[in-house]
């Protein structure tokens, strides 16, 4: 089958890892693999995915604004026609015009939603009340005054993203979502029968270690992941770390990634005089950093399934989040065995928990076994499989039937 992936950028983040590993095993197993993105990196390709997939970059550079993305819908009917695509995988999270980019293509069309349910209302808002506060005068008195209570009041942009899944449901041939609570929350927020429905789900597959990991771990806490305040939060690790840092001498903090907020929380550290806090920077091989840490840490307010949770726990290191998605529960539970859940958003929590971890060796110990276990349920091949399944129940019928939902 001729398959093809668009992501806005690529590669970029956890929902382009997620892909590459897909689209490498579907190439394995017989398929014709294509990624297309609007911006394409080639020199973060790695060989791997050189070897099995055909890359192509639409003309021009995107900027992620609203006529780009929507210029980038109207490239693509043009490329899968000459491409002979069979499938095409839409991987973007604010995808303008798919109404009419799916109306128009030859192909079968599924939307892959990585991340929460409707995310981008949580993250659009919180990033539009942190730049008011922050640049204060004009815009905080617009938004303390305007802006916030019309939000709260109406709902205007809730509503608004809402039509917009509505039509990308309405006119894909499925919908994959991460985990069944994902599928449960769509079918009630979008008013869509959870019985007779296009919603597929479709966990993210974590490929074998190259290397065995040694489970005898250092005194090392570890965040891995993008740099960014909305959603990831790691101005929270830092506070926690300000407050165990004195208790627990011989342990460290490594901050592995990079991002828009890296100067800032470099500043922060710096000015609170934290010890032992290392920012490594990005990174293209992990195993270094999963190897010798202990502990992951996530503090995160959005985080649609938190990758990293399963990679850790595929290297015996005990992964502690706030419980803060459904995707994130589905790894970590039961709490106490494949990681440690905290109620969100209870900093004291977090920090008693976490010192739990550091202090207790035996209770570390007996956790490694079952987050092991716990990350082999997400294995490439069984995941693989349940894709393919997807692909030969869309193939062998007309577009699904489900009933449309008005907008």
């Amino acid at each position: 089958m001729h398959i093809a992936f668009f992501h806005n950028e690529y590669p970029f983040g956890g929902a382009e890892k997620v892909t590459s590993r897909l689209a490498v095993w579907l190439a394995a197993h017989g398929h014709n693999v294509e990624i297309v993105a609007a911006r394409l990196h080639v020199d973060r390709l790695t060989e791997e995915e050189r070897a099995s997939v055909h890359f192509t970059q639409l003309p021009g550079k995107s900027d992620g604004s609203r006529y780009k993305l929507a210029r980038y819908a109207e490239l693509l009917v043009p490329f899968c026609k000459e491409r002979d695509i069979e499938v095409l995988i839409v991987a973007v999270v604010i995808f303008y015009n798919f109404d009419r980019l799916a109306t128009a293509l030859p192909c079968k069309v599924i939307y892959a939603c990585h991340d929460l349910p409707l995310q981008e209302i949580d993250y659009v808002l919180s990033l539009r009340k942190r730049n008011a506060l922050q640049n204060g005068g004009w815009k905080r008195i617009r938004y303390r005054f305007w802006q916030q209570p019309r939000e709260y009041v109406f709902h205007s942009f809730e509503h608004k993203i809402v039509r917009r899944h509505k039509r990308i449901y309405n006119h894909c041939d499925a919908y994959t979502v991460l985990c069944e609570g994902y599928k449960q929350e769509l079918c009630r927020r979008l008013d869509i029968d959870p019985e007779d429905n296009k919603f597929v789900v479709m966990p993210n597959a974590i490929p074998p270690a190259e290397h065995p990991y040694s489970l005898d771990k250092k005194k090392v806490v570890l965040y891995l992941g993008r740099l960014s305040y909305a959603g990831k939060r790691i101005d929270r690790l830092l506070e926690i770390w300000g407050r165990l840092c004195n208790r627990f001498p011989h342990w460290e903090l490594k901050i592995v990634g990079d991002g828009e907020e890296r100067d800032a929380l470099e500043r922060e550290a710096h000015e609170r005089q934290l010890p032992r806090v290392t920012f490594c920077g990005s990174t293209t091989d992990p195993w270094p950093y999963y190897n010798e840490a202990a502990i992951l840490c996530l503090t995160s307010t959005l985080d649609s399934w938190g990758l990293v949770l399963c990679e850790a726990q595929q290297a015996g290191v005990i992964p502690i989040a706030f419980d803060c998605s459904e995707g994130v529960r589905a790894i970590l539970s039961p709490s106490g065995r494949c990681g440690v859940l905290i109620p969100p958003f209870d900093m004291d929590c977090y920090t008693e928990e976490l010192a739990r971890l550091m202090s207790d060796e035996t209770f570390r110990r007996s956790m490694q076994q079952p987050v092991i276990d716990r990350a082999a349920e997400y294995d490439p091949d069984k995941i693989g499989k349940r894709f393919e399944k997807m692909l030969a129940d869309l193939w062998g019928c007309e577009k699904k039937k489900s009933k449309k939902i008005e907008t």
